[in-house]
């Protein structure tokens, strides 16, 4: 693994992993970049999540996109046994949950696995963060999201043989992912200098900044 000088502007070296062989050759990730990302509980179900049952070497879960999912033990991927918006349900009738919900902001950088206790907590290590880092806040795209509470497979069929549903699957989607984001950044948890919200879809991020005036934020996004 080779990483190339940092030079005069900030960086940010991001990792979803990073195996301790890495650690040996580059030394500590968080002395590697000047940026990090906080990542809200953006699932539309944030307090439904449980393990059902292990069976068979295999872990049977409900996460916060309404799926119920089994996994090999120690497994990361999964597979969706079911959905929260299965074929013939109306999205409208699909209520999530508020994205003022207060847990959602409990999650930390990097992985949003990892939880705080509390908001005095969270708060705290994020003070930390901002003084030593530039912070930013993601979330994702409807377009992923929305084959999590649809299904992958479905979700494609819908966007060839019922277009309208799945643009109302995925409007659905963007407006909630919006309002979880402007909240996180409404909440002032990030710096003053140079900080920013991150969306990975152009129509939620254009959503998210149609709440914010153009002259005090910026909501920068890629097409992924």
């Amino acid at each position: 693994m080779c990483l190339p000088a940092a030079g005069p502007h900030p960086v940010l070296r991001h990792f979803w992993e990073f195996p301790e062989g890495w650690r040996q050759h580059v030394g500590d990730p968080a002395e590697l970049t000047d940026i990090v990302i906080w990542y809200p509980d953006e699932t539309p179900f944030p307090t439904g999540g449980a393990e059902l049952e292990r069976r068979g070497g295999h872990v049977y879960e409900r996460d916060g996109w309404g799926r119920t999912i089994r996994r090999r033990e120690g497994a990361h991927f999964v597979e969706t046994l079911s959905v929260a918006i299965p074929e013939g349900t109306d999205p409208d009738h699909v209520r999530f949950e508020a994205p003022e919900l207060d847990r959602r902001y409990l999650t930390g950088k990097a992985d949003p696995s990892v939880t705080f206790a509390d908001a005095p907590e969270a708060e705290r290590a994020l003070a930390e963060d901002k003084r030593r880092y530039c912070v930013f806040g993601k979330t994702g795209g409807p377009y992923l999201r929305s084959t999590y509470v649809r299904g992958e497979t479905q979700f494609l069929m819908d966007m060839a043989a019922d277009p309208a549903l799945a643009r109302a699957i995925a409007d659905k989607m963007a407006d909630h992912l919006a309002a979880v984001g402007w909240r996180r950044y409404a909440a002032g948890v990030f710096t003053q200098r140079g900080s920013g919200f991150t969306m990975t879809w152009p129509t939620t991020a254009a959503r998210c900044s149609a709440r914010c005036n153009s002259s005090v934020c910026s909501f920068p996004h890629t097409a992924a």
